[in-house]
């Protein structure tokens, strides 16, 4: 069990690591954005990255339902920063 644990923790850890510098460049398009004054919101791009994420999930989860637990998690997520006019998670 104690391996199985270590690996679990490894994973997390790049997780984490994958996580933190996608939010790297969620915050160099909220900069970009802003400096041209672009549409923030961009639904068809929004739809197209959780579609992506759905399906990319699909092939390597052994859950069925984890796809679809994943993309309606991440959608709100997203558009709860969105809505409370956060430009990142960390300054909300």
């Amino acid at each position: 069990m104690d391996e199985v644990r270590t690996e679990i923790d490894r994973v997390d850890q790049g997780l984490v690591d994958l996580l933190a510098e996608r939010w790297t460049y969620v915050d160099r398009m909220w900069e970009l954005k802003r400096a041209e004054a672009a549409q923030a919101n961009v639904p068809w791009r929004n739809r197209a990255v959780i579609d992506r994420v759905r399906a990319r999930a699909a092939e390597k989860a052994s859950r069925p339902k984890w796809p679809r637990r994943f993309g309606a998690r991440s959608s709100a997520g997203a558009s709860s920063i969105k809505m409370s006019g956060c430009a990142t998670a960390d300054r909300c």
